[in-house]
C-alpha cells in the first residue's frame, strides 16, 4: 500500500530534470508496480504455478491489535517520516528552481536569491542579465540600481497597453505585503538610458488577454465573492501553449531584437527582466559570441526577516 506514495515521491527529481520525458517516467512507474504485484503473488503462491485464489487465505490471517505497534507508527510518523518529507520537499523545491531557471534563481533556506551575470564579447561589448521579481526587498532593488554604470543602456521590461485592452492594471501590493517586501515598480529606479524593450498587449491572443485580466484582478482584490466565479471558469483548450508563446517566447524574441539593434552603438547593455526570461536570453546571446565573465548573487527575499 506504500508503493505509490514512496515511488512518486522518489521520482520527483526525475520529473524535474527530465520534464520532457514525464510520460515515459510515469509509464516506467506503472510497469514497476505491475512487476512488484507479480513478484508478491509469486511469493505467496510459492512459485510460478499460479492457482486460484491468487492470495491464499492463510496469508490474510488476522493479527491482533497492539497499542505498542500503534504507538511505534505514530512516533515514527511524527519524528521520522514527517520531518523527512518536509526536508525532501524543500530539497526538491531548491533543485527545481535552480534547474528551471538555469541557476539564475536560487531557493535557499534563508531566502530567494537572483544571480546577475555579466557577459562580454571579443569586440568589447557587454551585456548584463539581471533576473528580477515583481516583489522583493527594497534593498534588493536599490543595490541592483546602484550597481548599474551611469552610461549603460537599460532595456526595461513592461508590457504596454496602448489600447487599454487589459482594463485592470497590474498591482502586486497584496503580494508584497504577504512577503514583507515592496513592489519593483515603486523602488527600482536605475540610472542610465532607459529604453522600453517589451511588446504591447495587443500582440497577445484574446485568450491570453482574458487570462491576464483575471490574474490582475486577483492580484488587486484577492479571492472574493466577485473574483471566485471568474476563477472557476474552465480554461480554453490549448491555453497553456498559447500563454507560453505570448508571455515568454514572443517577448523574448522582441527583446533579443532590441538587444541586437542596440549593440552596434551601445557598449554596455543591461537587461533587468523577469527571471523566467533569462535562460532563453542567455542561450541566444551566447550564440552571438558572448560569454560569462562575472556573476554576483543578490538576495531578493529573505525568509523570516
Amino acid at each position: 500500500c506504500g508503493f505509490i506514495p514512496v515511488v512518486y515521491i522518489g521520482v520527483l527529481p526525475l520529473l524535474v530534470w527530465f520534464s520532457d520525458r514525464a510520460m515515459l517516467i510515469l509509464w516506467g512507474v506503472s510497469l514497476a508496480q505491475v512487476l512488484l504485484g507479480i513478484a508478491v503473488i509469486v511469493r505467496l503462491q510459492g512459485g510460478m504455478k499460479f492457482r486460484w485464489p491468487l492470495v491464499p487465505a492463510a496469508a490474510l490471517a488476522d493479527r491482533r491489535f497492539s497499542l505498542g505497534n500503534l504507538a511505534g507508527v505514530v512516533v515514527a510518523g511524527i519524528f521520522g517520516i514527517v520531518p523527512a518529507l518536509v526536508a525532501y520537499a524543500g530539497f526538491t523545491a531548491m533543485v527545481s528552481v535552480k534547474h528551471f531557471s538555469d541557476g539564475f534563481v536560487k531557493l535557499r533556506p534563508t531566502g530567494l536569491s537572483m544571480q546577475v551575470r555579466k557577459y562580454v564579447r571579443d569586440d568589447g561589448r557587454k551585456i548584463t542579465l539581471v533576473p528580477m521579481s515583481h516583489v522583493g526587498e527594497a534593498e534588493f532593488y536599490q543595490s541592483l540600481a546602484a550597481s548599474f554604470p551611469a552610461d549603460s543602456v537599460i532595456l526595461l521590461e513592461g508590457v504596454s497597453d496602448r489600447e487599454n485592452l487589459a482594463e485592470v492594471h497590474s498591482d502586486y501590493s497584496r503580494m508584497a505585503a504577504t512577503v514583507g517586501g515592496v513592489e519593483q515598480t515603486k523602488v527600482f529606479k536605475p540610472k542610465g538610458e532607459l529604453v522600453h524593450a517589451d511588446v504591447d498587449i495587443s500582440s497577445f491572443s484574446p485568450a491570453t488577454v482574458d487570462l491576464l485580466k483575471t490574474a490582475m484582478l486577483l492580484h488587486s482584490k484577492g479571492v472574493t465573492a466577485e473574483t471566485l466565479p471568474i476563477l472557476m471558469k474552465p480554461a480554453a483548450p490549448g491555453l497553456e501553449k498559447q500563454l507560453l508563446e505570448d508571455i515568454l517566447t514572443k517577448r523574448n524574441h522582441h527583446l533579443l531584437g532590441v538587444i541586437r539593434e542596440r549593440l552596434p552603438t551601445s557598449e554596455n547593455i543591461i537587461v533587468p527582466w523577469g527571471a523566467a526570461h533569462m535562460p532563453e536570453i542567455a542561450r541566444e546571446i551566447e550564440k552571438d559570441g558572448f560569454r560569462v565573465k562575472e556573476t554576483e548573487d543578490f538576495m531578493a527575499i529573505r525568509f523570516g526577516s
